[in-house]
């Protein structure tokens, strides 16, 4: 499984520019998304029309370069790059289709990111999501990545739910220290790793199926497995629950 952060495909760092309060920046460098937000909570919907352009918008006060939304006109996007800052933030995808990486850092605190149903994301090679310190929501709802899908919760509690997922390489879900919950229905992979880490967590997987492997791993805690039509081709393992359900 790919656990390097997305290349920056050669952009030079960003100097001297001045945020305002709750301001997002966003650009297209070459056929890369880069979308980095400040320090405050900061709320944004990056979504792909039909006609393939891109609109980068705030909500709730959050202002991307200055204004309410931008919009990039049918970019050739190879990529996206999404650092979300520091504060409470709020990320939604919808409709988004790359052909190559996705990677977001959700940063510190309280944050959530969702995929929406009704507007399929599809990711040509890896996707990559962070959620660092704090208390996280992932939502990925009709999500399509043809490499591998890693998310790395780090230390809170958090909150990762996957549905009508189709992963191509390996599914790896890690959510670190913290009382977990991990939810996945309708979800395909070559293979499935759930690792809860510290934390009374709890694991619920309906209608899980991988070509070769699922590994359920508990840690150290009071862990809590449901788990409903897990089919693996080779091997499964579930380890350190102590209830099941």
């Amino acid at each position: 499984m790919h656990r390097n952060r997305l290349s920056r495909l050669g952009i030079e760092a960003l100097e001297g520019r001045s945020l305002m309060a709750g301001d997002v920046f966003a650009a297209v460098e070459g056929s890369l998304l880069l979308v980095e937000g400040d320090n405050l909570d900061n709320q944004v919907t990056i979504a792909q029309t039909a006609a393939g352009d891109v609109v980068v918008s705030g909500q709730n006060g959050t202002t991307i370069n200055g204004l309410p939304s931008v919009r990039f006109v049918r970019p050739a996007l190879n990529a996206a790059e999404v650092r979300m800052g520091s504060g409470n933030d709020t990320l939604v995808l919808r409709g988004v289709q790359l052909t190559n990486d996705l990677f977001v850092d959700l940063g510190a605190g309280n944050d959530r990111l969702t995929t929406v149903a009704a507007a399929p994301v599809t990711v040509g090679a890896n996707a990559s999501i962070y959620g660092e310190s704090g208390n996280d929501t992932v939502v990925l709802n009709s999500l399509t990545v043809r490499e591998d899908l890693f998310i790395d919760g780090g230390i809170g509690r958090d909150v990762v739910n996957i549905t009508d997922a189709a992963v191509v390489e390996d599914i790896g879900i890690f959510t670190g220290a913290g009382d977990d919950v991990v939810r996945m229905t309708n979800t395909s992979s070559n293979k499935v790793t759930v690792s809860l880490d510290e934390g009374s967590d709890r694991l619920e997987a309906n209608n899980v199926a991988a070509a070769t492997d699922i590994i359920f791993e508990g840690g150290a805690g009071v862990d809590t497995l449901l788990a409903v039509d897990v089919l693996a081709g080779i091997f499964r393992d579930y380890k350190e629950f102590e209830r099941f359900l």
